[in-house]
């Protein structure tokens, strides 16, 4: 049976040879209902592009893609993100490797970077912002696509990279409780977030360890953003506490807008 091309999937989609290659190679330009039809054909065929296949072959494509469950406003406003990609990019830049970046937040971006990710297309992932339930993650490691997930997961097997969480959120308990402070509050990051629990537990683990433990009205569950701590700081400002430590830099920037 000859291979499928890109021509006939183009084809079949009703879509010019360029755009189909668009969609493919997850380029933006194309509306979505077309980029809908041109990967309905690709899952209903199998189809793989040349440069996949080639790397299916056992040549490498030299692409590392990173994935952020971010919107692109999140990932260019948040200094965190911009840091990340820079220092990926240049390792990559290093071992002379392509970086090539995927943001997804909805339904329809999270199966489009999964229908992206079929076509094996990069050589291995990085993936961040996620939730310890985050089903890409899971789809990762029944896929033959190396990976890392920076920050915290609840699976031991998943290979991370992160920060000492533990140790900051310890070191913050200490430093607040050396001021003096007799009303600390948290407004932490969300608890389906791995990184967020292990912080959480540690910095209230420090607290009560010192005789000092937290009360239940001075922690507030939001996000990681600034707008989510903005909002969790001005419940808590009832309560009157006398400090109040922010899981991230970003959300810090919340709390200080609120005080």
């Amino acid at each position: 049976m000859p291979r499928l091309t890109l021509e006939r999937v183009a084809e079949l989609a009703g879509v010019s040879r360029s755009t189909a290659s668009r969609v493919i190679n997850g380029q933006d330009g194309v509306r979505p209902e077309i980029r809908r039809r041109v990967l309905d054909v690709v899952e209903l065929t199998g189809f793989v592009p040349h440069a996949a296949a080639r790397t299916l072959a056992g040549q490498r494509s030299r692409i590392l893609g990173l994935a952020i469950r971010q919107t692109t406003e999140q990932v260019f406003s948040d200094p965190y993100f911009a840091a990340l990609a820079q220092g990926i990019s240049a390792a990559c830049n290093e071992h002379d490797q392509t970086l090539s970046l995927f943001l997804f937040q909805s339904a329809e971006e999270h199966d489009h970077l999964a229908r992206v990710l079929r076509t094996k297309l990069v050589d291995g992932l990085v993936v961040t912002a996620t939730f310890s339930d985050d089903p890409l993650v899971w789809r990762l490691t029944e896929s033959q696509i190396p990976f890392v997930v920076v920050g915290e997961v609840s699976n031991p097997d998943i290979p991370t990279v992160d920060a000492d969480n533990r140790g900051g959120a310890a070191l913050a308990a200490e430093h607040l409780l050396g001021l003096g402070r007799q009303r600390i509050a948290t407004v932490t990051g969300p608890m389906r977030s791995a990184t967020a629990t292990t912080r959480r537990v540690a910095f209230e683990r420090a607290l009560a360890a010192a005789g000092r433990p937290i009360a239940p009205e001075l922690v507030v569950e939001s996000d990681f953003t600034e707008e989510g701590a903005y909002a969790a700081t001005h419940r808590l400002l009832a309560h009157e506490p006398d400090a109040i430590f922010a899981f991230s830099d970003r959300m810090a920037v919340g709390v200080l807008r609120a005080l």
